[in-house]
């Protein structure tokens, strides 16, 4: 049933053009009407050099692919920003097309894609660079990393020695890496105290999505099409431990490939910034049905005065949504969510709240023959666990206090 409605409602998107004619107005051109649209929502990812699988940065490349354009783009396929707020959207661009965005679309293809007057190229920054200027320390892995040609998507965990740098204040960080189509995330944390002294440590290691018990402390997420993750001006986070361990997400594309990347961390230059801390809000004891759906609700709460800068979710493959809110507000709320493609959920604006707040978190998940690892079996109760086959139920929320 909710197939059928999704279905639906993305037929009538589709069909907005036709059910609703606009009013009358000049031709839509793509100089005119649509290059501004694909600029702004599409080249933080389609440029030369970038992320995505090819650009969209002349005239010519956008009416090759204006059909596959539209179907990406009205069914909220790309962008791919999975979530929005009432504080904003977190990704860059905006989020998907608005209905008037669809239309207009609709509109140009069906005249047959006319440039109109001669476009030139948006001016855009290199497609690898650092966003948030020079930093002040860049760390990369111990040893390189190869990518083989085939094989399922991957998480993957490393393990970065402060040095002299560990107990700092960390204000925001970067990455940038040698195959953007390939390294498409990142979480970023203190790492527990030893793990540098262990192999895996030093070598690296292949996670469940989730870096569990060898992370101390949480910092911050990563990923192309988003913002850096960077703090107010007053505001960082401790470096409270002598190594970070960042988990990185890989997608093999039939070709042996360099996993490399290097780490920019920006300091605080404030002598005495706000701490940032992280509150967890989720549950750890639960079973999916096979088949069947779960919904789980869990509370968290604000002190007075408190400023919330980001979230980061943590669930698999049979969780389909996750919803936050405080009142009646939505902090956060999933269009669907795939952990394959989790972004940087952090607010251009702190969100506060002068009185203590009431979070509300919501968890939903299906175990069907299509959901998760079933991939057309007869479905098996879930479990919560760290590893791909497993779940998990939890929503790290970033404040400061007053």
């Amino acid at each position: 049933m909710l197939r059928t409605a999704l279905f639906a409602a993305a037929t009538s998107v589709l069909g907005l053009a036709i059910v609703h004619p606009s009013a009358k107005r000049d031709a839509v051109t793509y100089t005119a009407d649509i290059k501004p649209l694909v600029d702004k929502k599409c080249l933080s990812c389609h440029v030369k050099g970038g992320s995505a699988p090819f650009p969209l940065q002349t005239y010519a490349q956008v009416k090759k692919r204006s059909d596959l354009c539209r179907r990406m783009m009205l069914t909220h396929t790309m962008p791919p920003c999975s979530a929005n707020s009432d504080y904003g959207e977190f990704c860059e661009g905006g989020g998907p097309l608005s209905d008037d965005e669809g239309i207009l679309l609709q509109e140009w293809i069906q005249a047959g894609a006319p440039e109109g007057n001669t476009s030139q190229p948006a001016s855009v920054p290199p497609a690898n660079d650092w966003k948030l200027g020079k930093p002040d320390r860049v760390l990369k892995p111990l040893n390189h990393v190869e990518i083989e040609e085939e094989g399922r998507p991957f998480w993957r965990a490393f393990v970065l020695p402060l040095g002299k740098d560990a107990g700092r204040k960390l204000r925001g960080f970067e990455l940038k890496v040698d195959q953007p189509q390939v390294l498409r995330s990142a979480t970023l944390a203190v790492a527990r105290d030893g793990l540098i002294d262990t192999r895996r440590g030093k070598e690296g290691f292949n996670t469940g999505g989730s870096l569990d018990f060898d992370a101390k402390k949480y910092i911050g997420t990563w990923a192309p099409g988003y913002p850096a993750w960077d703090l107010p001006k007053n505001m960082a986070l401790t470096l409270n431990g002598d190594c970070l361990v960042i988990q990185v997400f890989y997608m093999p594309r039939g070709k042996a490939e360099s996993g490399d990347f290097e780490v920019g961390l920006h300091f605080s230059k404030d002598s005495k910034p706000v701490e940032a801390e992280w509150t967890t809000i989720g549950k750890e004891e639960f079973i999916i049905p096979a088949p069947g759906n779960l919904v789980i609700k869990a509370k968290g709460e604000l002190p007075a005065g408190a400023r919330l800068l980001g979230l980061l979710p943590e669930a698999r493959f049979y969780c389909s949504s996750i919803r936050l809110h405080a009142g009646q507000q939505t902090l956060f709320a999933t269009r669907r969510w795939d952990p394959y493609w989790a972004g940087v959920y952090r607010y251009l604006q702190p969100v506060q709240f002068k009185e203590r707040t009431e979070l509300n978190a919501e968890f939903s998940y299906d175990n069907d023959i299509h959901m998760g690892r079933n991939e057309g079996r007869s479905p098996d109760p879930i479990l919560p666990g760290y590893r791909e086959k497993d779940e998990l139920c939890r929503l790290h929320v970033l404040f400061a206090r007053r």
